[in-house]
């Protein structure tokens, strides 16, 4: 078996495959020779571009569990009264981009403020309300002590900006 690059019809070069045997008499005389040549053009090109695709595909999962993790806090809060801890795992390991968060934070008169919340379907939308919620929750909560009034200024804040289009749901708290 051989591999050959031919010039095809209308000068376009083809890659085949050759693979070819002797045929021999009972007294072991080479009587002919036959063969087949496969053109493999096509697939080879297929599979190039399959490889390529593959290698995007890991170079954009990497990128978007950078992204991801990106939007999370870099930092929890410390302070002497409590301990926390966080981490985040993703449900599966598709190349996808969410809407799931975790914050901690620190309020205004000093309690620890924690929020935990998705934002439904995945890709750069969900993640940009995911993005805005987040930080919300953390701006609002720094300077109101009420969960339940943040959450609703919250809410009416993303209301606006996604026109309803979408939908969130979030636990948030203080300590």
């Amino acid at each position: 078996m051989c591999s050959s690059d031919l010039s095809g019809a209308r000068g376009r070069r083809r890659l085949t495959v050759v693979t070819g045997e002797a045929v021999r008499s009972p007294d072991g005389e080479i009587v002919r020779l036959q063969g087949i040549t496969q053109d493999v053009t096509e697939s080879r090109k297929a599979a190039e571009r399959l490889d390529a695709m593959r290698e995007e595909l890991a170079v954009s999962g990497e990128v978007i569990t950078t992204l991801q993790r990106a939007l999370l806090p870099r930092t929890l809060p410390t302070d002497p009264r409590f301990e926390i801890a966080a981490v985040y795992q993703p449900v599966d390991d598709r190349a996808e981009i969410g809407g799931d968060w975790y914050d901690a934070f620190l309020t205004a008169d000093r309690r620890l403020g924690l929020s935990i919340g998705d934002v439904a379907g995945h890709g750069i939308g969900a993640t940009a309300l995911m993005a805005h919620g987040r930080l919300a929750l953390q701006s609002v909560g720094f300077a109101e002590p009420a969960p339940g009034e943040t959450a609703g200024r919250v809410d009416r804040m993303l209301l606006d900006e996604s026109e309803g289009r979408t939908f969130a749901t979030a636990v948030i708290g203080t300590y």
